[in-house]
């Protein structure tokens, strides 16, 4: 959605989206909160502008990583390993797949992943190797070999996302209210910087928000608010 023209509820066109130049009578609008900050509306919506500043927007490097096999499971003490926690590394949070599948997924988030911003696919590689090899006192070349394939994303070079999750800012622990109220009978908002009672920056924090604009709608046209 490259563009958003609304009206009232008196008007005759409410809302036309311009990215596909499609017309409907009211639009729910799910786009990340560094798009939506962009995002041209007609006429503006400075009480949306105002409360999308006050949140701020995190980044994650993400690597997911399949081996041969769990070898994991002989070098760290008794018991399954959930997590794996090394500060001091480049990728510093590591956790095991379900099932005792030989899958790992390492992260770096906040300053971590700004450190990161840009690296190479083979050059992320090369430092997950390192990270995870010091975690369990290893050489990096017994974990190199038993790699298979690994898949990564950088939320932070994302265009379509331009970062992986909100955060609240100063001032901003109401900000997600006025982000989950409707504009006009017209604009529904959702997405997880939309969703309050701590679960923003979460899946069920997405979800939720996107259940409640859809109850908005629904209830809004039930009501006989919106035009045919």
């Amino acid at each position: 959605m490259d563009d958003v023209v609304y009206g009232g509820p008196a008007a005759g066109l409410r809302v036309h989206a311009v990215c596909d130049h499609r017309r409907g009578d009211a639009a729910v609008v799910t786009v990340p909160l560094p798009i939506l900050r962009q995002l041209p509306v007609t006429p503006e919506l400075p009480e949306i502008r105002q409360a999308a500043a006050l949140l701020r927007m995190g980044q994650v490097v993400k690597l997911v990583v399949r081996f041969d096999e769990p070898f994991w499971t002989d070098v760290v003490p008794p018991g399954p390993m959930l997590f794996l926690q090394i500060p001091d590394q480049p990728l510093p949070v590591w956790w095991t797949a379900p099932g005792g599948a030989p899958v790992l997924t390492g992260w770096a988030g906040g300053p971590a992943a700004q450190r990161l911003a840009g690296t190479s696919d083979r050059e992320l590689l090369h430092l997950a190797i390192e990270s995870f090899a010091a975690g369990l006192g290893l050489g990096d070349e017994e974990v190199r070999r038993r790699i298979r394939e690994h898949w990564w994303h950088d939320w932070s070079a994302d265009r379509f996302s331009r970062g992986a999750y909100s955060y609240v800012g100063v001032g901003g622990t109401r900000a997600h209210e006025v982000l989950s109220r409707p504009v006009e009978r017209t604009l529904f908002f959702a997405g997880e910087a939309t969703c309050g009672e701590g679960l923003n920056a979460t899946m069920e924090g997405a979800l939720r928000s996107g259940r409640r604009a859809a109850a908005q709608l629904l209830a809004n046209r039930a009501s006989g608010a919106a035009p045919a």
